[in-house]
């Protein structure tokens, strides 16, 4: 097998690994929709792990995971993908009834498929979802729709009191990195229509949260 062949092949099963663990997500995060009360009470369960990328603040980046301790054997968790830059938290899920032993041996590695997860406080946390959201939110960008509920899995905005060590936007302006599910287009005109041409920054295509 010739070495192009190869790499053809190894990218083909890397497509293949990130569709699955797509897929295996959704139908968690559908078949958990009866079990929401538990993650809107999520605050209330021991916190078991938080997660973040190691290179988030030199991407603008960061992919989140923040575990809690439904039971002995069950675990609620959400992840995050916030974009520190500009738009603030563009995706998101959240289930509840997942076993331990699914969630360490499974989900957590595909979740961080692309990154290298280190782990963090849940302070930390606080400081670049609810910073980066308020950023956004300032340049008339809504967090993802299913955020409303996702969030009672770190706690409300009020638990720590908000560091200024943070930088988001960079450089003094804000950076659109436009993803896959992006509409480049409409996200720049609405930048130039607030900004100005010169009150932002743009890349057409970015890292996949």
């Amino acid at each position: 097998m010739s070495s192009s062949e190869k790499t053809r092949q190894k990218k083909l099963m890397k497509k293949r690994r990130k569709e699955k663990a797509k897929k295996k997500q959704a139908a968690l995060q559908r078949s958990s929709t009866p079990e929401r009360s538990f993650v809107r009470r999520a605050d209330e369960f021991p916190l078991m792990e938080c997660l973040i990328n190691d290179d988030f603040t030199e991407t603008g980046m960061a992919m989140i995971v923040v575990a809690r301790r439904q039971s002995e054997n069950l675990v609620i968790f959400g992840r995050y993908g916030v974009d520190l830059y500009c738009m603030g938290v563009k995706k998101t899920l959240a289930a509840s009834n997942v076993t331990l032993s699914n969630y360490q041996t499974g989900l957590r590695e595909e979740m961080f498929e692309e990154f290298n997860a280190v782990p963090a406080s849940l302070e930390l946390i606080h400081q670049v979802v609810y910073g980066a959201l308020d950023y956004a939110r300032d340049l008339g960008f809504r967090p993802h729709r299913d955020f409303a509920w996702t969030r009672h899995v770190i706690g409300p905005p009020d638990a720590f009191p908000r560091s200024e060590e943070l930088e988001f936007g960079r450089d003094g302006k804000p950076l659109y990195i436009s993803g896959p599910d992006d509409n480049p287009k409409k996200i720049v005109k609405h930048l130039e229509k607030r900004l100005g041409m010169d009150g932002f920054h743009y890349i057409v295509g970015g890292p996949v949260l």
